[in-house]
């Protein structure tokens, strides 16, 4: 818990927060959080601080396709979440593909499988960066089959489900890098499965295969290996979707059914097992978007029809979203969100 904003604050406070042996020194907690790393420093400096991670502040949109069903772009955006505006160069994939999807340490973003339309050519890359610092892209490994995966993510470990009418989950650590390793099963074999996930439970949502169109949610325990277990159901059965969370709560936005493309938001409870809810619509009625979060916003990228748009919704309510700005390249679709800081 965050140390008070206001009032007096003591050693032993901060020592309860940030830890350390007795007897204890204020210099000792240099750099912690938002404390200056050198000179001279008070009490006041404490205020507000965390021995937590700090809040998430930036999101990365990786890869899509551009200009065009048939134009794989390599291209990252970046946005800061909290605000609103354009979309900002980040750098490059090491492979252009859209139908990214991806994990977050925090601090590293895992960017997994996707497709290129250029060549028709499912991708099993797996590429890293650094979310703070733009540049291009780093190598980091290969997924198990070259597919488009729903990916769930804690802290530590990255899982990506689904794909190819398979029901095959594999993971990663994302400090290291590798190529995947066998997680479990989904409750049912399908492609495009959209996942999302708090620091503790993964949720694959949605998905198609064989004339079907699923509405099946599923969970895992993202820190246990295992087969997936049956959480509840969407409000439509859909793919072509894109769903991001917080710790609390997770959303589907936009998405196609099959026969109309919706501009549909569906919410859970993460900690729970049920059918989702409905939240409001997105902006504009559009599948193929792209989404990140912080605690507090989600935001969807771009879509089908060359659609530029990013919307933003407030997780803790319900409701429409709105407008936040537009994406660099003229249409994007299929760009695979990761927040950090």
């Amino acid at each position: 818990m965050a140390l008070q904003t206001s009032g007096a604050i003591s050693l032993a406070n901060i020592q309860t927060e940030f830890g350390g042996a007795n007897p204890i020194s204020i210099s000792e907690y240099y750099g912690k959080d938002t404390v200056p790393a050198s000179g001279t420093i008070s009490f006041s400096h404490f205020y507000g601080t965390s021995d937590g991670p700090p809040p998430i502040t930036r999101g990365v949109f990786c890869g899509g396709a551009s200009g065009g069903y048939f134009v794989a772009s390599a291209l990252f955006d970046y946005i800061t979440i909290a605000t609103t505006g354009n979309a900002v160069s980040f750098g490059n994939l090491t492979v252009a593909r859209e139908h990214t999807t991806c994990g977050s340490t925090g601090t590293r973003g895992v960017i997994g499988g996707g497709y290129n339309a250029s060549t028709s050519v499912d991708i099993d890359t797996i590429d890293y960066i650094t979310i703070a610092t733009t540049g291009n892209a780093t190598s980091f490994g290969i997924l198990s089959d070259a597919r488009i995966a729903g990916c769930a993510f804690s802290s530590t470990r990255a899982v990506w489900g689904g794909g190819l009418l398979v029901d095959t989950m594999d993971y990663v650590t994302m400090a290291t890098t590798s190529n995947t390793t066998d997680f479990g099963n989904l409750t049912q074999a399908r492609s495009w499965a959209m996942g999302l996930s708090s620091d503790v439970r993964g949720c694959y949502g949605g998905g198609a295969g064989n004339g079907n169109i699923f509405n099946i949610i599923d969970y895992i325990t993202i820190a246990t290996t295992g087969n997936a277990s049956d959480f509840g159901n969407l409000i439509y059965p859909h793919y072509f979707g894109s769903a991001t969370a917080n710790e609390t709560r997770g959303v589907w936005g936009g998405h196609y059914d099959g026969t109309t493309q919706r501009g549909t938001i569906d919410y859970i409870t993460i900690a729970t097992t049920g059918n989702a809810s409905d939240f409001g619509d997105l902006t504009v009625n559009r599948h193929y978007c792209g989404a990140l979060a912080d605690a507090d916003r989600a935001v969807f990228s771009g879509g089908n029809n060359d659609n530029v748009v990013m919307d933003y919704i407030n997780l803790a309510t319900t409701g429409n979203a709105s407008d936040f700005g537009d994406m660099t390249e003229t249409g994007k679709r299929g760009a695979g969100g990761v927040s950090g800081f």
